[in-house]
């Protein structure tokens, strides 16, 4: 029962137009599979009633079919000329067997529009009246659409049976340069604009007008390509100086781009000149520093290599330990002297060093003598007593 209520709620959740959407866009994805499984081409909206189309047989014998407004199937081989066609929407469409041997119907809709009307030259011109004709789908109505400057003016004439028609504008018309376009209808849809017709409106009166009929701006490249390359260059001078001056930018830019390319090769060469160059002058600087440094001291080392002030104090405190260390070891053999000679037993052992005798008289000069060299020796034992210990 939850799920069922799950269910329930998920579906509610999405809208009428989020599923006509979904589903719109699923047929579309199949159309397009179809009509690249077909090889169809054929437009949406056109002004030709017998519309040629192409197409192919995916399946390679079975053939294609065509039906078009329910009249029923009959095989078809391409190209193949539509029937003539009424205007407004045509259901066309096609059964045939794809290429994993599926049965396969295509549906298309063909809108046919009427085709431009055609504007004759200015059958009458006066400042008063303005009188035009020309020819266009029978049964429709053309609308006109007069210009000069602000001014505009509009007609609507039915066209004949025949396919003629015409019509009178009045009014006051300034002189000047006057255009005007047309547009046919008929069963509610509407053709494509007519070329422009364009003159002049002088005061000399009839017969000084000058007329131009100017075709509209736009062209497509697969007509070009059906004509003569030298007629439509003829016929369309502009387009060959647009097409001069889009190679001459070519030039133009394809020069700069090899320029910017050129100048960043030789960026990149230049650099890889730079750090070769730094790398080599640094390993020569390092092989020198390994030179100078081959016969230094380590104080000289640690000196050059701005350690000067603290290696200082560490020599001054190893300078003082081994001052420290010859005082203690003097003060050590000084006493070590002491105990071993003292001032009896070295006056007991030289007494006749004394040139007196012990009654306070001289002695005689050979024994003063010997006792002097005694003294000497003495003296030199003394000597050698208090002097620092050769190593």
């Amino acid at each position: 029962m939850f799920l069922f209520t799950l269910s329930v709620d998920r579906v509610s959740a999405v809208t009428q137009d989020e599923i006509d959407q979904t589903l719109t866009n699923l047929e579309t994805q199949r159309i397009q599979k179809l009509e690249t499984e077909l090889g169809l081409t054929i437009p949406d909206i056109s002004d030709n009633p017998t519309h040629t189309i192409t197409f192919k047989d995916p399946s390679g014998n079975t053939g294609v079919k065509l039906e078009i407004d329910g009249q029923g199937f009959k095989t078809i081989v391409s190209p193949y000329t539509l029937p003539s066609l009424g205007i407004g929407k045509h259901t066309i469409i096609f059964k045939f067997t794809d290429s994993e041997e599926t049965p396969q119907i295509l549906e298309e809709i063909l809108t046919i529009i009427p085709r431009p009307p055609i504007i004759d030259a200015p059958e009458k011109l006066g400042a008063t009246e303005l009188t035009f004709k020309g020819t266009a789908l029978a049964g429709s109505v053309v609308d006109l659409n007069l210009t000069s400057g602000t001014k505009n003016y509009k007609g609507a004439p039915e066209v004949k049976s025949d396919g003629t028609w015409s019509y009178n504008f009045k009014g006051v018309f300034q002189y000047g340069i006057y255009s005007i376009i047309g547009v046919t209808r008929k069963n509610g849809y509407a053709s494509n604009y007519s070329e422009t017709t364009v003159f002049e409106l002088s005061k000399t009166g009839e017969g000084t007008q000058k007329i131009e009929t100017l075709s509209p701006v736009s062209f497509a490249f697969k007509d070009l390509l059906k004509q003569d390359p030298v007629e439509v260059v003829k016929e369309n001078p502009d387009l060959a100086i647009t097409a001069a001056g889009f190679l001459i930018l070519g030039i133009v830019f394809g020069l700069l781009l090899s320029r910017m390319n050129s100048s960043a090769k030789e960026m990149k060469i230049e650099g890889i000149l730079v750090n070769t160059l730094n790398r080599k002058e640094k390993k020569e600087k390092n092989e020198d520093k390994k030179v100078e440094s081959k016969g230094m001291t380590l104080r000289e080392k640690f000196e050059k290599a701005g350690l000067s002030t603290a290696k200082t104090k560490d020599d001054t405190q190893v300078k003082s330990t081994e001052v420290k260390a010859d005082e203690k070891e003097k003060d050590n053999v000084a006493k070590e002297t002491e105990k071993t000679v003292t001032k009896e037993e070295f006056l007991k052992e030289y007494k006749e060093a004394d040139p007196d005798d012990t009654k306070g008289k001289e002695k005689e000069e050979k024994k003063v003598e010997q006792k002097s060299e005694k003294l000497d020796t003495v003296k030199n034992i003394e000597v050698s007593l208090t002097s620092k210990p050769r190593k």
